[in-house]
């Protein structure tokens, strides 16, 4: 009887228990688990499904990413703020905005891609330790009337198989961007500069906020004959965040000039700026000979990177773009 009793007993005990979790800066956690998994949190607004490293590439997405995807489901729908952090990492907090309302379909799954590895390398150090490692996340939900404040700490546990699979996709990665096409060319200052190619272009910047399509020179406005419109440059992407982007525009070649830009909406964006009225020395470049490139510094802000991404794109100014571009010019005014 003994022995039947401790056999029934052993998936019980198997299904239900707790691990200690020492974190390097020496903090203690009691992790509850089922089966040596962690039990992921449920309140009453939302359950955790899942807490996973994801290295892949999606679509619309040119390269692999490799970020942390939490999924959830929405128990009761509310209008407020998701917010996501870690005790690993110090400050960058994510915010995802819940909404809700009578006129709204409700989403009952979210799914949020947080931490990834170039901003947060914290998140990430578990690939080359030994053995099994846990990763918590601080997951908080806030509504906006500021009524109530639920927060609850996510486990993810992640094996030596977990681990092998993630370096294996890493390495195949790495294959692919060490060794991409370039282009060597010369800057608007006369510098050279070797760009790194994607198709006919320049390779564009993308990450989790968003992912840029294009920079160039175009025409803005021009209705009619009567107002032909003015020359001005447009920053055109993809917006890919549930929350705010902020979009910050310089010229390190063109002084002083900044235009900064904030993006609420998913889908396409454009951002015109430099117009030449306004700002004529960006446009110095036609009354110029040759071919060469011109740069444009670009910082975005989104709570989903963790830390600002500052990047360059380019535009490539030929004779042939320069030529079409000179007859859109205003000429000077009627006397």
């Amino acid at each position: 009887m003994l022995r039947i009793l401790a056999l029934l007993l052993l998936p019980l005990l198997a299904w239900g228990g707790s691990k200690e979790v020492v974190l390097k800066d020496g903090q203690r956690y009691r992790v509850s688990t089922s089966f040596g998994r962690p039990v992921q949190p449920s309140n009453s607004f939302f359950t955790v499904k899942h807490v996973r490293p994801a290295i892949q590439r999606m679509d619309g997405w040119r390269k692999q990413h490799v970020f942390w995807e939490i999924q959830l489901e929405i128990v009761k729908p509310f209008e407020g703020f998701l917010e996501v952090d870690s005790p690993l990492v110090q400050g960058g907090k994510y915010v995802f905005p819940v909404e809700d309302g009578p006129d709204r379909l409700y989403v009952h799954y979210l799914r949020v891609d947080v931490m990834e590895r170039e901003g947060t390398p914290a998140m990430w150090e578990w690939i080359d330790e030994p053995g099994e490692s846990w990763i918590p996340f601080r997951l908080t939900s806030i509504s906006r009337a500021g009524d109530f404040h639920r927060e609850s700490l996510v486990w993810a546990k992640v094996d030596e198989s977990d681990k092998k699979k993630a370096r294996q996709d890493l390495e195949r990665f790495k294959d692919r961007m060490d060794n991409p096409p370039t282009l060597d060319a010369v800057s608007i200052t006369g510098e050279k500069i070797r760009l790194t190619l994607e198709g006919n272009g320049p390779l564009r910047h993308e990450d989790l906020a968003l992912r840029v399509d294009d920079i160039a020179p175009g025409v803005l406005g021009g209705a009619s004959p009567s107002h032909p419109g003015e020359l001005a440059f447009c920053l055109n992407g993809r917006h890919r965040s549930p929350s705010e982007t902020e979009v910050t525009i310089t010229a390190p070649w063109g002084g002083t000039f900044s235009a900064k830009a904030r993006i609420r909406m998913w889908g396409d964006f454009q951002i015109p700026f430099g117009l030449i009225g306004t700002d004529p020395g960006l446009w110095r470049w036609l009354d110029a000979e040759g071919e060469f490139w011109i740069p444009f510094t670009i910082r975005v802000r989104n709570a989903s990177l963790g830390e600002d991404q500052v990047f360059l794109e380019w535009f490539r100014v030929t004779p042939a773009i320069r030529a079409e571009l000179r007859k859109l010019r205003p000429g000077p005014p009627a006397p």
